[in-house]
């Protein structure tokens, strides 16, 4: 999708906003069994796979640059 598009645009505000450290400070550190806790919730599996298509897009296009 294009940078400009309204869902792009969402997203970025969404981890700008996290960023910055909404809420007044950072959140606390978790750990291995923490995060296999929070993988319960549907919205952070939502969000990991959202991170892991980022991630796989991201390692395709530098391969891509590598052979070029």
């Amino acid at each position: 999708k294009q940078t400009t598009q309204p869902e792009m645009l969402q997203l970025a505000r969404s981890a700008a906003g996290v960023l910055q450290k909404k809420n007044g400070g950072a959140p606390p550190p978790v750990g291995l069994f923490g995060m296999v806790k929070a993988m319960r919730d549907p919205e952070v599996q939502a969000g990991m796979g959202v991170l892991v298509e980022l991630l796989r897009h991201v390692a395709h296009d530098d391969r891509e640059r590598e052979t070029k």
